[in-house]
């Protein structure tokens, strides 16, 4: 009887052991199962994370010259505005619906209202020889700009001094400047189109020519306007041939796609 109860109680204890090391196995399988679970998981998250595509800040001053672009990212990091003056003929306007205001709107909401300092400045019913003989242009000068967006007197000009006079005139006014102030920015662009004129656009292809052969930063906001032999073109003038408000709006659109890139 006494072997009995000792057979009875070794293979109880077989059978205690067998069940503990049965339940070990599958408590460290579960377990490890979960961490290769978590370790899959956590691969497929950072592979999730790697094919994410990037977002990219907007970048409003992309189309401009790095040297610009860099001085405006500076004010907008608190340093000093960019000091931007429009120069020109009495289209160069102040008015509340002229296209320099509709530009400096534009940039102000793009950038912020303290990055850049706008001054206007416009000469009524002067040619370019005016301005040079008179030394008005020499007012951009005084302001020390940064940027400066010239505007020469070509619709003035015409028929009184002659295409070439108008370009060794903006040559000037260009070379002084940059003579006192070689990081400035400097921008040609032309006066307004006007409908049906001959000689004209043919005197602001030759500005335009001028001012690529000389490397100038030129900005053709014709392309924005009708073609000057379309009708559709009065509409976009006064009875005096000036830019009305849709003529002020096409302008300054055009600037404003240069000014501030969308994408």
């Amino acid at each position: 009887m006494k072997k009995v109860w000792v057979i009875l109680t070794c293979m109880i204890c077989v059978i205690i052991i067998m069940a503990g090391n049965l339940h070990w196995q599958i408590k460290t399988g579960s377990e490890g199962a979960q961490q290769v679970l978590k370790l899959v998981d956590s691969s497929k998250e950072q592979t999730e994370s790697e094919d994410a595509p990037i977002k990219e800040e907007p970048n409003a001053s992309k189309n401009l010259p790095k040297e610009l672009a860099a001085k405006i990212k500076a004010a907008q990091e608190g340093g000093e505005p960019v000091k931007f003056v429009m120069y020109g003929s009495e289209t160069t306007s102040s008015e509340p619906n002229a296209w320099p205001i509709l530009l400096q709107n534009k940039l102000n909401e793009a950038y912020g209202e303290q990055v850049f300092e706008i001054v206007i400045l416009s000469e009524i019913d002067k040619t370019s020889r005016e301005v040079i003989n008179d030394g008005l242009y020499k007012k951009i000068i005084e302001q020390d700009p940064d940027l400066v967006l010239l505007e020469p007197f070509l619709l003035k000009d015409n028929g009184e001094i002659g295409i070439l006079n108008t370009l060794i005139n903006v040559e000037t006014i260009v070379a002084d400047i940059r003579k006192q102030n070689q990081e400035a920015t400097i921008m040609l662009q032309p006066p307004h189109p006007l409908f049906g004129a001959k000689f004209y656009p043919k005197e602001v292809a030759e500005f335009k020519k001028f001012a690529e052969e000389k490397e100038y930063l030129y900005l053709d906001h014709w392309s924005n306007w009708p073609n000057g032999n379309d009708e559709k073109l009065n509409g976009y003038l006064t009875a005096d041939k000036k830019p009305n408000d849709q003529g002020n709006e096409a302008w300054a659109e055009y600037l404003i796609g240069y000014f501030v890139a969308e994408k």
